[in-house]
């Protein structure tokens, strides 16, 4: 029996914990000891409750100093989250090492955590990266532009990155790991697992040794969207409270002849309240994604990759409102395509209305959307979990 680590350390939502539980869970399945240390303990709940997995609090970086004018590569995100500062990235390496050293795992399995891995490197315990593309950058690569959508100078993006390097190899020389020539290198795998599909990965062309193994499974301890007899275009949500424009899109949806289901964890406002086996329902409880999109006609979401690349592989047309970098990454390359359409934070009412009103009616989007399920359809085949614990079996034997 092995004792496999998971760390979780950047990023938000549901998709981290759901792919962590279902591989720890076949991990413990084939008997061995499995901890989980996790950024966000609050709804862990939701995926652990009754397993026999250890279950530990991440170290994160609680300090939110004022987010750079501009975000044009990982390296400008690492600096806010205690890659600014070398005794801030000290104290963050110091706190990973001592979890190691506590728990003494055989290996560690990374998602979004990128301290670990430096941490994992002074002791040489073997690092399985599992995560989407965006928070893996290709080791031995500059710093991937992940907001193409807005103008910079490449030699400030390279100023940045530079900085950052140092910080990683100052620290590197005072805590006794290897330098790295670009923060990618922090990223030097063992093995690695994508949780994603390839068209979603701006290091797609410069991968060697990564498996794409698609998108996580639907937990099946999730009820699926009863869509009811209603007639109607079959839109699935899947959205969260108190983010930009929500409620707008909401209502649209509401007013339109649209048969409305999905998940909202949250209070909506009186004239948004779901209507008891009428065309909108929301429930507050996380539903299905996979076998809720069978039938529906397209999906109204925030853009996390998990969900979006189910949305894809269903064949659906995506409408996304992204809150954050990673959801707009994903949300201009579902324009890039043409399987979908968004809005951001700057968008007014008038082209939310008239990007919602094309998303709904378009047959374009709809048949790009059924080429790319049936271009994507052997990342749907691929057997998720048996892969990536043989992967993680094979790191520790070797």
């Amino acid at each position: 029996m092995s004792h496999i680590l998971f760390a979780w350390e950047l990023g938000e939502d549901l998709g981290h914990l759901a792919r962590i539980a279902v591989v720890a869970k076949e991990l413990v399945a084939r008997r061995h000891k499995v901890t989980v240390a996790v950024k966000d303990l609050s709804r862990a709940s939701l995926f652990f409750s009754g397993s026999d997995i250890q279950l530990m609090q991440s170290p994160v970086w609680l300090p939110r100093p004022r987010k750079p004018p501009l975000t044009k590569t990982m390296a400008d995100i690492l600096a806010y989250r205690g890659y600014g500062t070398v005794d801030g990235l000290t104290s963050l390496v110091q706190a990973r090492s001592s979890l190691l050293e506590v728990t003494a795992p055989d290996a560690v399995v990374i998602d979004y955590a990128p301290t670990a891995l430096l941490a994992a490197s002074r002791f040489n315990i073997p690092r399985v990266v599992f995560s989407n593309s965006f928070s893996f950058p290709q080791p031995g690569m500059p710093g991937q532009d992940i907001c193409p959508w807005i103008p910079a100078p490449l030699n400030v993006m390279r100023q940045k990155e530079r900085q950052i390097v140092d910080n990683i190899n100052t620290t590197a020389a005072r805590l006794g790991f290897q330098p790295v020539h670009h923060f990618s290198d922090v990223f030097k795998h063992e093995a690695a697992f994508i949780t994603e599909l390839p068209m979603f990965d701006s290091h797609r062309h410069y991968r060697q040794d990564a498996h794409y193994v698609g998108t996580t499974p639907s937990g099946d301890n999730f009820e699926t969207a009863d869509w009811g007899a209603v007639s109607g275009k079959r839109i699935f949500v899947y959205l969260k409270p108190s983010r930009p424009h929500v409620d707008t899109v909401l209502r649209l949806l509401k007013n339109s002849e649209a048969v409305v289901r999905g998940y909202f964890p949250g209070d909506l406002p009186p004239d948004l309240k779901p209507e008891t086996g009428g065309k909108f329902q929301l429930s507050n409880q996380p539903l299905n994604v996979e076998k809720s999109l069978v039938e529906a006609d397209g999906a109204v979401l925030h853009g996390g990759i998990g969900t979006l690349c189910q949305v894809v592989l269903a064949g659906k047309p995506a409408f996304t409102l992204p809150t954050q970098i990673e959801q707009t990454f994903n949300s201009y390359r579902i324009r890039e395509v043409g399987n979908g359409d968004w809005i951001d934070r700057k968008s007014d009412n008038s082209e939310i209305q008239q990007r919602f009103q094309n998303f709904m009616t378009s047959d374009t989007m709809a048949q790009r959307a059924n080429a790319l399920a049936e271009e994507n359809a052997e990342f749907g085949e691929v057997s998720f979990v048996e892969t990536v614990c043989d992967g993680i079996e094979g790191v520790v034997r070797h």
